[in-house]
């Protein structure tokens, strides 16, 4: 090669040089710019990653992350524990003259949407603290996105027994009889441990499936970025994101919706028959620890406002004759009077102060508002003291 062409090559070395410094520098000011000035930046998106793989529950928290979250109804801040939990830092040792509550739960109960001082797990540390000022009560707040009642279980077995609970509280939500089941979340959810029927009370666990191994690479990485770049994870979840969710198209009601009609398939019996039977175990567990036990039936959106209902059932242009919103608690109720559980069912004290103006969903996100979170705590508060489930022999 002669001396031109050497010097041609040299030119644009340098010239790639430069332009990668210089992308390389706009990209960090952009970072540093970020971290400064979240959550006023405008937009809609979320500041990190607070969730990974989990080799037997899915996914889990990533101990000591943070992010912000910012929508057009709210904007809050998460931080995880040491534990991987959306709550204060506890240690697994109870402390002496405490006594604790385990509150079990998918987003409903971790809450992200509302600070973590708003959420009803630490509403109800407060109010059960006040009412019994002798002794201190700490509420250990276990909820994560996504969860269904299978995690839960496999949660509360290996990590939440270890906080050696007084009362563990398991929140119920509708979705859950969806996502206990494999043959109705396939294609939902991400990759999730299920439990089979094996006879006529038992459960086989069905881990984990196999992945490649470049997948796991690829994710990992992936996870590390959006997990340690603002810049990266508010350009994931405030743009692309938001594309891929306008060009995407999901299928028109959601499958959880099929709760409430009155044609009930046999996938849908086998899903509640199993969403049973985990409860139970969860029930068994806490009691082999030396704790009470207490189901809450969560109030979703579509069962609190008429007009929700209404408005699905006009888009879809299905018939009011064929749904029955009060199905599923009607079957909750049946379970836990057959299997002595003890069940909170909110709803009734949500209707009625829905129709009297409180909004306790946010209409979009569907998550409970602040009030949401405050009317549940006082519910639980008032429930426990009632049937005493803290009882001073606990």
């Amino acid at each position: 090669m002669d001396r031109h062409g050497r010097g041609t090559r040299v030119r644009i070395r340098k010239v790639a040089i430069i332009i990668l410094v210089q992308v390389v520098l706009v990209v960090a000011v952009l970072e540093l710019g970020l971290r400064l000035t979240v959550p006023h930046v405008p937009g809609n998106y979320r500041t990190g990653l607070l969730y990974n793989r989990h080799p037997t529950l899915g996914w889990h928290h990533i101990p000591g992350s943070q992010a912000w979250l910012k929508t057009p109804e709210f904007t809050a801040h998460s931080r995880i524990n040491s534990h991987g939990l959306r709550d204060i830092e506890r240690p697994f040792v109870k402390p002496p003259n405490v006594q604790r509550v385990l509150v079990l739960g998918d987003s409903m109960a971790e809450a992200t949407q509302v600070p973590l001082e708003e959420t009803f797990p630490r509403l109800l540390e407060q109010r059960l603290t006040d009412r019994t000022p002798a002794r201190r009560i700490d509420v250990i707040n276990a909820g994560v996105v996504g969860y269904s009642t299978d995690q839960e279980l496999l949660y509360v077995r290996e990590h939440g027994v270890r906080y050696e609970p007084n009362l563990v509280v398991l929140t119920f939500f509708a979705n859950d009889v969806v996502g206990n089941s494999r043959r109705l979340s396939a294609g939902l959810l991400p990759s999730k441990p299920f439990f089979e029927l094996d006879g006529a009370e038992g459960l086989r666990l069905v881990g984990l499936t196999p992945r490649p191994v470049w997948v796991d690479s690829a994710e990992t990485l992936t996870r590390i970025v959006l997990g340690r770049s603002v810049l990266a994870s508010v350009v994931k979840t405030g743009v692309v994101d938001h594309v891929m969710g306008r060009v995407g198209s999901g299928p028109p009601v959601g499958p959880e919706v099929y709760l409430y009609a009155r044609a009930i398939r046999p996938d849908w019996d086998e899903a509640w028959r199993i969403t049973e039977l985990l409860i139970e175990q969860v029930r068994q567990t806490a009691e082999a620890a030396g704790a009470a036990f207490m189901v809450v039936n969560a109030p979703v959106p579509y069962v609190v406002y008429p007009e929700i209902w209404d408005r699905l059932l006009a888009v879809h242009g299905l018939r009011l004759a064929d749904w029955d919103l009060e199905l599923p608690g009607r079957r909750l109720r049946e379970i836990s009077g057959r299997r002595g559980w003890h069940l909170l069912d909110p709803l009734p004290e949500f209707r009625r102060a829905a129709a009297g103006g409180a909004r306790l969903h946010f209409a979009a996100d569907g998550h409970w508002t602040a009030a949401g979170h405050q009317l549940v705590a006082e519910l639980i508060a008032r429930e426990i003291e009632e049937r005493g489930l803290l009882s001073p022999r606990r």
